[in-house]
């Protein structure tokens, strides 16, 4: 599907960053490509780490928790939702029971945490997400609809 990462480095505050993001491949069909992809990107965190950066990635990553077990989240990476306390109303990010957006023809209304934020800095770094909700959750005025079939994420973080 052409799926990329895409980096941004950058310098706050006098340290150093890098932010990551990819729409990992869609659909079951493709777990081998998304956890390759994943894969990627968490080797790419721990070079910026080991570079002394710190690094969030993020994204769409449509993965099936069978596929991060598989993948296995490197020491050090941190999942932004589980570091801030596994709410559970906070979980699903894309969650077909409230969010009506797809024409899901299927009596089974799908619910799933597709979406992840992870990060890491380097050794005696400090970078921690301290706060994790889900955006995106009231209709648009205009149309009616959600903003999208996914929920967005905030998350804070403290340095």
């Amino acid at each position: 599907m052409g799926r990329q990462l895409i980096k941004l480095p950058l310098s706050f505050h006098g340290s150093d960053y890098l932010l990551l993001t990819s729409h990992l491949e869609s659909m079951k069909d493709y777990s081998a490509e998304r956890k390759h992809q994943l894969r990627a990107a968490f080797d790419a965190m721990l070079k910026a780490r080991g570079e002394g950066k710190s690094c969030i990635f993020g994204g769409d990553l449509n993965v099936r928790e069978a596929e991060v077990k598989s993948v296995k989240v490197p020491d050090g990476v941190f999942d932004a939702w589980e570091a801030c306390g596994s709410d559970m109303e906070s979980k699903f990010t894309w969650d077909l029971k409230t969010n009506d957006n797809l024409n899901w023809p299927y009596p089974s209304r799908p619910q799933a945490r597709y979406d992840r934020v992870y990060c890491t800095s380097p050794t005696g770094g400090t970078l921690r997400p301290t706060h994790f909700e889900l955006v995106g959750q009231d209709r648009l005025h205009d149309c009616g609809r959600f903003p999208s079939d996914h929920w967005g994420m905030w998350v804070e973080f403290d340095t």
